[in-house]
């Protein structure tokens, strides 16, 4: 998961989350890519979505927001490619560990 907040999950736990990795990338700028990716971007199982906002209550109890599944797969090799972009940010990423402490990754 890369986030622009707050993260409850607690990542890397045994039996539950140890297959999820969290990332906090905060800069100057509040702009990013809601990109939602379901299983591996390799297999044809994957499901890729795109959206207009991040699901959060906010956001979806007074107006309509959309995501959308792609189905071309060069635009979903694309999205997909953007977001491995921003998961080698080695500038402004933090990881969140188990413990919930963040880590500056280098």
């Amino acid at each position: 998961m890369v986030i622009r907040g707050i993260c409850c999950l607690r990542p890397g736990v045994k039996g539950y989350t140890e297959n999820i990795r969290v990332i906090s990338i905060v800069g100057r700028y509040l702009e990013h890519s809601r990109i939602y990716i379901f299983g591996r971007p390799e297999t044809e199982k994957c499901r890729v979505y795109i959206a207009s906002a991040d699901f959060m209550t906010r956001n979806t109890t007074k107006r309509v927001e959309i995501a959308v599944l792609l189905l071309d797969k060069e635009v979903k090799e694309r999205v997909c490619g953007i977001f491995n972009l921003t998961l080698r940010d080695n500038v402004k990423a933090r990881e969140l560990q188990s413990n919930g402490t963040m880590r500056h990754r280098y």
